[in-house]
């Protein structure tokens, strides 16, 4: 069961929470690096075995990989291995890898496999991402009945309600209307940034609408962008109502602490990082860009904790990254 034991409200919509996940325990804002097939520049087992390796505390895995993978004993070693180590597992349905893998065959009934065979701390419910032709009434029909099916695999709230709109209205429109359907559905809810909007200001207004109709019907609700790990945008986010993040960035690019940009894996050494990362020994060029970044993400998090426990505005935390002209311009999403 998730528990919160401790809320803080920060400026705008920002929030510091202190969580129990039934014998463990998470902080947010806070990120989960994830690991899909479809999106990786190393071997699903190299990419694995840095972060369980690492003692990084959160991962996100996907159910389509899992049912792929499941006869790989080193990779689902590794994965179980993290589990019990007291770390945090989030389970994803497996929609996105087979979107992009164009595989028809991937069902519920795989995905029901995996979610009852896995041990985890989350699992997002099986979610269809829907097209054009679909009438929005059937979309809310199709959200209800996938999400009552999968929170009936296991009795618990650890299943997070996936949310996905052809646009952002229409996004926000079908969480209004599921919520007012079934509250069961929202301990946690996730829906992923690109449907949020294509820039950035679009993007702000999406997230702080999403936490608007929270906080009128379910405040406690947890929400999850699923594919965000820009920086700045997990910042603007947090401050527009989010509370978890995830992104496969982590094991693509080399995020440069400085002016907190992504940059080539190639790039590691003009960095002139001194994080452990950085410096660790017997590792490959590119291991070693991923220990940088799970480090950053590490302390990045827990700065911005900090800075919503402080009432620290949007331009203090961004102040030493983004220049006057555009601290103004993000000012004026938030007032708009």
């Amino acid at each position: 069961m998730i528990k919160i034991i401790n809320q803080i409200n920060g400026s705008q919509n920002s929030r510091y929470l202190n969580l129990e996940i039934g014998t463990k325990k998470l902080a947010t804002p806070t990120y989960f690096p994830s690991i899909s097939s479809a999106s990786t520049r190393m071997p699903y087992s190299s990419t694995i075995r840095t972060l369980v390796t690492s003692e990084y505390p959160q991962l996100l895995v996907s159910c389509y990989d899992l049912y792929e993978l499941e006869k790989d004993k080193e990779i689902i070693q590794y994965v179980k291995e993290h589990f019990e180590k007291k770390n945090l597992l989030f389970i994803d349905s497996g929609e996105f890898e087979r979107y992009w893998f164009k595989k028809s065959d991937w069902n519920f009934e795989k995905y029901k496999k995996i979610v009852e065979t896995f041990n985890s701390d989350f699992f997002a419910s099986y979610d269809i991402i829907p097209t054009t032709p679909n009438k929005f009434e059937d979309v809310i029909t199709l959200t209800i009945q996938k999400t009552e099916a999968s929170f009936d695999l296991i009795k618990n709230n650890y299943c997070i309600t996936i949310f996905h709109g052809s646009s952002p209205r229409e996004l926000c429109e079908l969480i209004e209307n599921v919520l007012s359907s079934n509250k069961e559905f929202f301990g946690m809810i996730s829906v992923a940034e690109r449907e949020c909007g294509k820039m950035i200001e679009d993007k702000i207004k999406t997230v702080q609408k999403i936490r608007g109709i929270l906080k009128q019907k379910s405040p406690d609700t947890i929400l999850h962008i699923l594919g965000c790990g820009n920086p700045l945008s997990i910042v603007l986010l947090t401050f527009a109502g989010a509370d978890s993040f995830d992104s496969f960035d982590w094991n693509r690019w080399i995020i440069d602490k400085k002016t907190m940009q992504f940059n080539d894996f190639a790039n590691l050494s003009l960095l002139d990082c001194t994080c452990k990362g950085c410096h660790s020994k017997n590792r490959d060029p590119r291991e070693k860009a991923m220990l940088h970044n799970l480090i950053f993400y590490q302390n990045f998090m827990y700065r911005l904790q900090r800075s919503i426990i402080d009432n620290e505005s949007i331009s203090t935390v961004l102040g030493e990254f983004v220049g006057p002209k555009n601290l103004s311009k993000i000012a004026s999403f938030f007032n708009s």
